[in-house]
């Protein structure tokens, strides 16, 4: 599969060891019976629910499994309330992922007495290299152990397996094991006689796990392997009935016509996903109508035991004899290349030479050279730039070993399609920097003039995020050269890669590029059904030709498409970001170090994100954000102690370009210091282009917990309406001499334009609240110079309704320079505001004044304009600093509500000599008249700051009234000392 940025969601089983493997597809072992008799089944549970269970804290019924998200404790199990005795076998599923590490094992339980005598199986998950000393059958007598049996090898992570125990009569214990089609036993007649009765347990060391399907019989047979599925005999297609061709940057059929791709990859030989590929051919070519499959292979992962899909001639005869082109595919090298020697790795998998790969695909070339639709794609995924390689000599690299597997292959008579994935773990590095990142760009025109039949293969996941232009581009420049090009893997899981696979299709289709989709059997997020078990294309409600009810996102956007009934453009209608409650899991986000999912932590003993203590770490979530676009950004969070001089950070951070580094990153960050629960919350506006945007969660400190909660990213509504003048004058006031202007704005876009030939200019009145920080943002030209008159523009209001314009507090950007300008100010309002708007506005009568992207936001900085009128240079008085109204749900309110209990919180400072004063909260009723009145009389000395707060119950109709917050002298006279603050 693909990477994600420079992440895959795994780049080979070895890499990542982290896929999780479900349970659903898995072929229902047979348990013979002696006689022909069923098997008296003694107890059963499908994990419904925990009936006859006691399950410890760490364990729990998720979707009708056994699950354990645990990583810590050793002793982890669920134990029967009903003993067992006599002969009798017992076996389960389970599930679990595949690990590099050996602290992960399955524990299967019997004869169990107490919690210090009892049997005990452990087999490890982890990587074959380490599991010698993990597997081991035992027991335990007042809690010492002794080993009955060890030193074999035998792993369970990346696939399902089914587990059996007998427990006979006469005190002999075996142990079988079932993946896919083959049967291992495991520990043969283990004779102890010490518990001859006892409950059944299963649980997990230190791992996550799911079980399933659980049952104890009266009976002693070992399991059997279902039967393999027939494979017709077919008559496959020859290259006597024609060949495929690459014409330019074209492919033609063996007919000679266009053949476009519509494929998906499936699984083949010891691929970890154990979903049989036989049995799915139908529902692939006639329900699905894909034309292509791309057949998954590891052909050296016997290293890990795993046999799944292992009739490769099945697999190609099913297919080509259907005419659908079958691309075999080397999963072995996924972001390396072969060296010159093979290399037995730390885990126990083994790197190929790059002789050793010639004389893999030789053979396989020998085998399949007659048949035109089988297809060789030499290397998935090849060579990361930044890996032991420069980006050049990635590319060089990338020749060098293709070139030579090809020659072999053409040597030996075979002239059908050779795919070449791109570099960069297919990706191409999201062609940022352009052609100088892409290995297919720079060196594919010189192969594709020395050898025929070549077709390259761009895989498209996250480096490739909000890069439909750069898609466009590097089309286009594929075909200008005269190369055959496909999209070999791609989908849509999140919005991240939904975002990709959206311009995928809207690129790709219309110029005529094939596609092949991750995956078909569905065991990660790329899903192309909804609310199935596993997501898998074989979930589909109908399988009678007619569109399913139960396709995903992506799953519709495959079967328009390959049904020819797709709409362009694909568009995207996703949330700014997913999962901000963590109660999916870690679904949508990124681990980048140490990130862990939390239970019963979070608000209201909800899940959370948790970064541990032990080292800094953290992770993300990619998003999809518009430019010049505010947004609200709010998390949760808390850590377990004090953090010191390090940090706890949730945030938003994004590049400015494509080619910025992440050394120019823009970031706005919430720190987090309190072991409380604490809100925190930024208000920030895009710049002009985003490239790389993500939410964070990062901590540097080592010594405590950081954990996260219910974090959302929010679009804020535009304050300035068609700020970007794309909709002409549309809400914009035209005060004299005002026009669009087409073409004239930034990037040839549509600009405000204020003419010469005397002054004038226009505005729009806006929506702004009292006491907030804002940004304005504006560019500007002017056509000349503008001598002493002025060009301006700015934003502007009254103190009060009845303030006249002379006293209007204005925050004045000017421009004088003939090039486009980006002029800011961050201004303050005032305790109230009346008539609020931006204007534009020149006198200078012989110049143009041009405006573009005109913009006005919250934001959480520093106000920078000296006119601010709530922070003077020398305030005066008594100042009303701050009002807050809230509901009787202690909401914040911005509104009068309709009902209910009211209530303020006040804060004034002095800033003249002692006084006293008389601060009120009022309610008018329609007609102006105080109807309720919650007061304090206080002598506030100089420089003192003072908080109060009132309230009062609301009539059941508040319609025309008002609240008012106001400092008076007394009651007598009523004298204002401040501007009121209304409500």
């Amino acid at each position: 599969m693909a990477s994600m940025a420079s992440m895959k969601k795994w780049t080979a089983v070895v890499a990542a060891f982290l896929l999780f493997f479900s349970l659903a597809n898995q072929v229902a072992p047979n348990l013979a019976s002696a006689s022909t008799d069923e098997p008296e089944i003694l107890f059963e549970s499908d994990f419904g629910n925990a009936d006859g269970w006691v399950l410890d804290s760490t364990l729990s019924i998720v979707n009708g499994k056994l699950h354990s998200d645990s990583w810590s404790d050793y002793l982890q199990s669920a134990i029967t309330t009903q003993s067992f005795d006599g002969s009798y076998s017992f076996q389960a599923d389970v599930a679990a992922p595949l690990s590099s590490g050996h602290w992960n094992a399955t524990r299967l339980i019997w004869g169990y007495q107490d919690a210090n005598n009892y049997y005990e199986l452990v087999l490890g998950n982890g990587s074959v290299a380490n599991n010698a000393a993990n597997v081991s059958l035992k027991k335990f007598v007042n809690n010492v152990e002794a080993s009955l049996a060890t030193d074999i090898v035998y792993g369970l992570g990346g696939k399902t397996t089914t587990l059996q125990v007998l427990s006979e009569e006469d005190g002999h214990i075996s142990v079988n094991a079932l993946q896919g089609d083959t049967v291992t036993n495991l520990f043969d007649r283990v004779e102890d006689q010490t518990f001859t009765s006892g409950q059944i347990g299963i649980g997990v060391r230190s791992s996550q796990i799911d079980y399933d399907n659980f049952r104890v019989v009266r009976s002693v047979e070992p399991l059997t392997a279902p039967e393999p599925p027939e494979v017709p005999v077919v008559e496959t297609p020859t290259m006597a009935d024609g060949n495929f061709e690459v014409q330019g940057s074209e492919i033609k059929d063996p007919s000679g016509n266009a053949y476009i791709a519509k494929g998906v990859n499936v699984n083949g030989p010891r691929w970890p996903w154990s979903r049989p590929t036989l049995p799915d051919v139908s529902a692939i070519v006639d329900n699905w109508k894909f034309n292509t499959v791309r057949v998954n292979m590891f052909p050296r992962m016997e290293h890990w035991n795993i046999n799944n899909n292992m009739d490769l001639d099945g697999i190609v005869n099913a297919f080509t004899s259907r005419h659908v082109v079958t691309m075999l595919e080397n999963h072995d090298f996924t972001g390396s290349y072969p060296g010159e020697t093979g290399i037995t790795e730390s885990d126990g998998s083994y790197s190929m030479s790059v002789d050793e790969l010639k004389a893999y695909w030789v053979d396989l070339a020998t085998t399949y050279k007659d048949n035109p639709y089988v297809w060789f794609n030499i290397m998935n995924e090849p060579g990361q730039a930044g890996k032991g390689y420069s980006t050049s000599e990635s590319i060089a690299r990338w020749k060098e070993v293709h070139e030579e597997i090809i020659a072999a292959i053409r040597a030996i008579g075979a002239e059908n399609i050779i795919v070449l994935d791109g570099h960069f773990y297919g990706q191409e590095g999201g062609f940022r920097n352009g052609t100088s990142d892409s290995a297919i760009l720079s060196v594919g025109e010189e192969l594709a003039a020395t050898y025929d039949n070549l077709v390259f293969s761009l895989h498209m996941y996250g480096e490739w995020f909000n890069g439909q232009q750069r898609l466009a581009n590097y089309l286009d420049e594929a075909a200008s050269k005269g190369l055959a090009l496909i999209i070999g893997e791609y989908g849509g899981g999140d919005s991240q890669t939904t975002n990709v696979t959206a311009a995928m299709f809207n690129e790709a289709v219309q110029r005529h590029v094939g596609r092949l989709v991750w995956a078909w059997e569905g065991e990660d997020q790329f899903d192309l059904t909804a609310n199935t078990t596993k997501g898998g294309g074989w979930e589909v409600d109908k399988l009678d030709g007619s569109r399913p009810t139960n396709l995903s996102w992506l799953g519709s956007q495959v079967w328009d498409d390959n049904h020819n009934t797709l709409t362009l453009p694909v568009t995207l209608n996703l949330p700014v970001m997913v999962n901000g409650s963590f109660e999916d899991g870690l679904t949508g986000w990124q681990n980048w170090s140490r990130a862990e999912l939390a239970t019963g932590v979070g608000i209201d003993n909800s899940k959370a994100f948790k970064v541990p203590a032990g080292g800094a770490g953290g992770g993300g979530q990619f998003v999809t954000v518009k430019p010049n676009t505010t947004y609200t950004l709010t998390v949760w969070g808390k850590v377990s102690g004090a953090i010191e001089a390090d940090t706890a950070d949730a945030g938003f951070q994004y590049r400015p370009t494509e080619q910025s580094p992440d050394s120019e990153q823009i970031k706005f960050i919430l720190s987090f210091d309190s072991t409380e629960w604490t809100k925190k919350e930024i208000i920030f506006t895009t710049g002009p282009s985003v490239a790389g945007a993500n939410v964070f969660i990062w901590k540097s400190a080592e010594g405590v917990d950081l954990l996260v909660d219910n974090v959302s990213l929010a679009e804020q509504p535009p304050i300035v309406v068609n700020g970007d003048f794309e909709k002409d004058l549309d809400a914009w006031m035209n005060w004299g001499r005002l026009e669009a202007a087409a073409g004239a704005g930034i990037g040839g876009s549509k600009a405000l334009k204020v003419t010469a030939g005397g002054a004038g200019g226009g505005g729009q009145y806006v929506t702004v609240k009292p006491n907030t920080t804002y940004k304005l943002t504006i560019w500007g030209k002017v056509s000349g110079a503008t001598d002493a008159d002025g060009a301006a523009a700015g934003f502007q209001y009254r103190p009060t309704e009845q303030s006249p314009d002379t006293e209007q507090i204005k925050h004045v950007l000017s421009f004088d320079s003939t090039e486009w300008t980006k002029k800011e100010v961050v201004f303050k309002t005032g305790a109230s505001v009346a008539a609020s708007n931006v204007f534009i506005w020149k006198n200078a009568a012989d110049v143009d004044l041009l405006i573009d992207n005109v913009q006005l936001a919250e934001t959480n900085e520093t106000p920078t304009d000296p006119t601010d009128p709530t922070d003077p240079a020398e305030p005066q008085g008594i100042v009303i600093d701050s009002a807050i109204f809230r509901n009787a749900a202690g909401d914040e309110i911005e509104g009068l509500p309709a009902s209910g209990m009211l209530s303020a919180e006040v804060t004034v400072t002095n800033h003249d000599e002692a006084q006293s004063a008389l601060m009120v909260i009022a309610l008018y009723d329609a007609n102006g008249d105080i109807a309720s009145l919650s007061y304090v009389q206080k002598t506030l000395a100089e420089g003192e700051t003072v908080s109060f707060s009132g309230g009062f119950n609301l009539p059941a109709n508040t319609e025309g009234y008002a609240v008012k917050v106001m400092l008076w002298n007394n009651f007598e006279d009523m004298e204002p000392l401040a501007d009121a603050i209304t409500l």
